[in-house]
């Protein structure tokens, strides 16, 4: 199998292999992926992380040997914060949370794990982050991908699509709520959103930006003018 890893920060994987193609997800700096097939100056890759599939800009994707061989002892995923500026050598890099590390690249005396994480304070590090239809970092994220990397960086491996995350975990009742659970909104009778809840009667989510609304047994209420902006469908506790 022809594998590699991400060498730039932020790799944009497309629905199909055109730059006019929505963007369905990202690679970050370090992750790994597969190549599955050559379409001219694209490629379809699959995640090692997740098995998400689509296609990338050749280009971005340079077989580097000399690059993977840093990852042969291991890696750290950068948990402790929310970017990191990394030395190739070559270059400088602002890398994003979520990406791996493999140990030679790591500045001394900084550490990228910061110990027992809270997925509310990690996600509280997103507050104010645009939203980015398809992204899963802190230059841009989606409600789904938002969750997934603040679970990635508690160590847990989780789906990157809505419709896959509510199959995860175990559902709670809304009276057994508590900070850390995932809630999960329907519009038109469709999963369409996902958000972390910061407290029973708060959640944080990524909708226009990354956000912190008042939640209750109805869905979530935008604090900005009291709307009530998407229906809950019901909670589910994975942690």
């Amino acid at each position: 199998m022809n594998r590699r890893r991400a060498r730039i920060p932020i790799i944009p994987m497309r629905k199909e292999p055109s730059e006019k193609s929505e963007m369905v997800s990202q690679i970050l700096f370090g992750e790994e992926f597969e190549i599955l097939e050559e379409v001219q100056n694209w490629v379809q890759v699959r995640t090692s992380y997740d098995a998400y599939t689509g296609f990338v800009d050749q280009g971005q994707v340079p077989e580097d040997t000399e690059f993977n061989r840093l990852f042969s002892e291991g890696s750290e995923t950068l948990s402790a914060r929310q970017s990191l500026e990394i030395d190739l050598g070559h270059s400088l890099l602002r890398v994003w949370r979520g990406s791996e590390i493999p140990g030679v690249l790591i500045p001394e005396g900084v550490d990228i794990r910061g110990g027992q994480l809270d997925a509310v304070e990690v996600a509280r590090t997103f507050l104010g982050v645009s939203y980015l239809w398809g992204g899963r970092s802190g230059a841009g994220c989606d409600c789904s991908g938002l969750v997934q990397v603040v679970l990635k960086s508690l160590g847990l491996n989780f789906p990157r699509d809505t419709s896959k995350q509510i199959l995860e975990g175990n559902e709670v009742r809304f009276s057994d709520r508590k900070k850390g659970d995932l809630a999960f909104f329907t519009k038109d009778g469709r999963i369409n959103h996902v958000g972390i809840l910061s407290s029973p009667e708060s959640i944080i989510h990524a909708s226009s930006w990354v956000r912190e609304d008042d939640f209750n047994e109805k869905g979530i209420l935008r604090r900005l003018d009291g709307v009530q902006s998407h229906n809950l469908e019901t909670i589910h506790r994975v942690l």
